[in-house]
């Protein structure tokens, strides 16, 4: 992995303690022990790109596949109408339903079925295909990932709440969510 550069202009010993002014040459970065990037931002091929939802001035601020838009002065990287952002908003991907060629086209726990993305098993696709919520037993990274009632514990969707062994799905019927 190669790192974004930083450049050290001086070192100065004052008093037995070290100081530097280091430039990071990357565009929104900075230089801590090595160039990062800012807040909101994420590191692409040595480059420092806006993140879905993020402020930018011009298209290529963002991630791949997404636009900068909205108004001069409070425009944002947005993913086109057909994509969604993934989970940690750094891709724009292919909702439920949409063709596809290969898995990595795919949200997060969706896959490239037959030429269409899919929900994976334990999941279930949300209502407006935009997300995959899993069962009990799926993996999750937060809370959102999983059906109503269930918690992300562990980075597993869990049953640990009071109440009966039903959960309610977003917009469906009661189903029994214990997967074994």
């Amino acid at each position: 992995m190669k790192f974004l550069q930083c450049i050290v202009f001086l070192c100065i010993w004052t008093a037995g303690e070290a100081e530097f002014d280091a430039t990071c040459t990357t565009s929104n970065g900075q230089c801590v022990t090595r160039c990062t990037c800012n807040e909101g931002y994420t590191d692409m091929d040595e480059q420092c790109f806006a993140k879905v939802g993020r402020s930018c001035a011009t298209n290529t601020d963002c991630v791949p596949d997404a636009s900068c838009t909205g108004s001069t002065g409070s425009q944002t990287c947005q993913c086109p109408n057909s994509l969604v952002p993934s989970f940690y908003d750094t891709k724009c991907k292919f909702k439920v339903g949409a063709e596809c060629k290969d898995s990595s086209d795919c949200m997060i726990h969706s896959e490239c079925r037959t030429g269409t993305c899919a929900c994976m098993d334990k999941y279930a696709p949300s209502s407006d295909n935009k997300t995959c919520i899993g069962y009990v037993g799926a993996e999750c990274d937060d809370i959102s990932q999983c059906i109503e009632h269930a918690e992300c514990s562990g980075g597993k969707c869990t049953d640990d709440y009071e109440g009966d062994i039903n959960c309610q799905k977003k917009g469906m019927d009661y189903v029994q969510h214990r997967i074994l």
